[in-house]
């Protein structure tokens, strides 16, 4: 089943975000909406779904 994932409801997906040392240590947060199209869900049946989402993280020079 093909999802997408907004930072806000029904929101266009999410593709890429970034965010620095400074918002983390701060406690910012990003809350994550998932957007199961209805015909997608219409053809779901019965069971359990799993989802992953991968975060992938660099280290830079400050400048």
């Amino acid at each position: 089943m093909d999802f997408s994932v907004a930072t806000v409801a029904n929101g266009a997906p999410l593709t890429n975000f970034d965010a620095n040392s400074t918002e983390a240590k701060n406690g910012k947060t990003t809350p994550l909406f998932v957007h199961i199209d209805r015909t997608e869900w219409d053809q779901a049946v019965a069971g359990v779904y799993t989802g992953h989402i991968t975060f992938k993280a660099t280290l830079a020079d400050a400048q």
